[in-house]
């Protein structure tokens, strides 16, 4: 809302260090589609507090799903993997940027290490399912896509990982 968003403005204002109110505002930009200014704030978050690991991973994500240069998410999630090691949501998004610059075995990696501590989460089964695919892992890349689709058959990458199984599918089995 317009006012949640002038509440945060003026808090930034006023404690321009905290990056948490910074993180609020970019939720809410996001949650109404504003994808440019929640990187902006994103970006402001981490400028002014350079240690924040949460608002460089959410940055880095930003950047790979709404337009941003893949590598610098990649950088921004090393970041913020060194000061979140076990967090997966930070691997997940670290996979997702090695999976977007094509280094599948890293992306592979990353993603593995993720569905190991949340196996439920539907978009991890789905980008590790992409990261198999790219890696010619046709088995798994099958299994991880049918685990998203049980898990939200109606996810915005639904339709990505209907084409994919169709894809694996159609390929001569070995």
């Amino acid at each position: 809302s317009a006012q949640a968003e002038a509440e945060y403005k003026e808090e930034i204002a006023t404690y321009p260090h905290k990056g948490s109110t910074y993180m609020e505002l970019a939720h809410l930009y996001e949650s109404s589609g504003r994808w440019a200014d929640a990187k902006a704030t994103l970006e402001k978050a981490i400028a002014a507090d350079p240690a924040y690991p949460d608002a460089k991973n959410n940055l880095a994500y930003l950047y790979l799903e709404h337009g941003g240069d893949a590598n610098a998410a990649v950088s921004l999630a090393q970041d913020a993997k060194r000061a979140l090691p076990n967090s997966p949501v930070v691997a997940d998004t670290l996979g997702w940027a090695f999976y977007k610059i094509g280094s599948y075995s890293l992306a592979i990696s990353q993603l593995t290490a993720c569905v190991q501590k949340v196996p439920n989460n539907p978009e991890y089964q789905y980008h590790l399912g992409m990261a198999y695919l790219r890696a010619q892992r046709f088995a798994p890349a099958a299994e991880s896509l049918q685990r998203a689709l049980r898990g939200n058959a109606n996810a915005t990458y639904a339709s990505s990982a209907r084409a994919a199984l169709d894809d694996i599918a159609k390929r001569p089995r070995k």
